[in-house]
């Protein structure tokens, strides 16, 4: 790809200069003023060097102090709805033998809780993710399926990629006392991972999640941790393919179509999503395209930041306005939890200080009436881990292909005498 760039860029030199020796031209009689930067430059072909560099782990990310002391500051807060056995939130009902509904997708906040123990070591909620993990596990059939799961296909990606980018995070952790524990959990995660390939489950989980784009994102990056994690190579192609699928949706404005609309709530969880399998895959093929989904979503999700820090629901097809319920039966309100981290793990990965700022103006909005948030916040602003960044040079494509389009743009014909 460098030797491709640099024949590119040589080629756009030599272009440019031939058009130079046979062009007359005259800005003043055109009425054109150029002013071209390398910043602005640089930033018209960001998507090129978006992540180039960055080299940084998940647990990395992780540990910004954006979503370390602010949006894990209690890792007790992480297992509070679980209950003795590792049952989260609504499946305690079905532990308890209350309901016959339950969801294997639930179970995906162990990982919440074992990222939080891990960032601050605390075992018990390093303890609690686990459980929450095994409980999960216990409902698992031989064929990699969870027994009588709602929503089986949708759920299961949840949990999956969860589980996926948990144990990958604990592994760059280097907690040596927990590292056996990953080896533990992979037959398991990939047996669940190759249900769900099968052919007659994926045409159906492929069907029912055609309408809401950030799946795509979703399930590829449950294959695509697993198969890293496994050396599972169909499951590597599978995660591919359907990100692939999901690169191809995005709206010309940077939305990711939500149920015929747009989403700032499901916006950022297909971003997120696609920001977990980028920091394992920065060398793919498709790697490229999913920074700029990423960018160009994250562009539209500032956008709706109201000068508030409040998140816009106006227009939202599925979150804000009483349109959906969560599994425990409450109305779906945007998660603005995970678009602070969105923004804030994004700003890690690229080192721009523009999605930090976006994350500090949200989190400012919804957690500055908590003295102690307020105090966090205080801190992480007077003393930010992100520093505003410089893209590197994309050995000068921008500046040369930039400037031959508007040579051609402005050619002129020279008079016949």
């Amino acid at each position: 790809m460098q030797s491709l760039l640099e024949c590119l860029n040589q080629f756009c030199k030599r272009y440019f200069y031939l058009l130079f020796q046979s062009t007359s031209i005259s800005t003043t009689s055109i009425g054109i003023v150029l002013i071209i930067t390398p910043q602005t430059l640089a930033a018209s072909f960001n998507s090129i060097n978006t992540i180039k560099g960055s080299r940084g782990t998940g647990f990395s990310h992780e540990s910004v102090d954006m979503i370390t002391d602010l949006l894990y500051a209690r890792p007790s807060s992480t297992y509070s709805l679980m209950d003795t056995h590792g049952a989260y939130n609504a499946n305690r009902d079905y532990a308890l033998g209350d309901s016959e509904l339950w969801h294997i997708g639930e179970q995906r906040f162990g990982t919440n809780a074992l990222i939080a123990g891990l960032l601050h070591d605390d075992a018990l909620a390093i303890d609690a993710g686990l459980q929450m993990w095994d409980w999960g596990f216990a409902q698992q059939l031989e064929d990699g399926s969870f027994a009588y799961t709602g929503d089986p296909f949708h759920s299961t990606s949840l949990f999956v990629q969860s589980v996926s980018y948990g144990l990958l995070t604990l592994q760059e952790s280097a907690l040596e006392q927990y590292a056996d524990i990953v080896e533990q959990y992979l037959p398991g995660l990939q047996s669940a991972a190759r249900w769900m390939i099968q052919e007659d489950v994926w045409n159906r989980g492929s069907s029912n999640n055609r309408p809401y784009t950030h799946r795509n994102y979703l399930v590829g990056t449950a294959l695509g941790l697993t198969g890293k994690l496994t050396g599972d190579s169909e499951l590597l192609n599978y995660a591919n393919s359907i990100i692939a699928q999901g690169l191809t949706l995005q709206l010309s404005d940077g939305v990711n179509p939500e149920k015929g609309g747009y989403d700032t709530s499901y916006q950022m969880a297909g971003a997120l999503a696609a920001m977990r399998w980028l920091t394992h895959f920065e060398s793919d093929p498709l790697a490229r395209d999913i920074a700029e989904m990423i960018n160009q979503a994250l562009r539209w999700e500032e956008s709706m930041i109201l000068a508030t820090g409040e998140i816009s629901t106006e227009g939202n097809a599925r979150t804000g306005q009483d349109q959906e319920l969560t599994r425990s039966g409450q109305t779906k309100q945007v998660n603005h939890r995970d678009v602070v981290y969105g923004f804030a793990y994004w700003a890690s990965m690229t080192g721009n200080s523009r999605w930090h700022d976006n994350a500090y103006q949200i989190a400012n909005y919804y957690y500055s009436h908590d003295p102690r948030a307020g105090a966090i916040l205080a801190s992480i602003d007077a003393n930010p881990d992100i520093v505003a960044s410089t893209p590197e040079p994309s050995h000068g494509i921008a500046f040369t292909i930039l400037l031959a389009l508007c040579f051609l743009t402005v050619r002129k014909p020279k008079c016949q005498n």
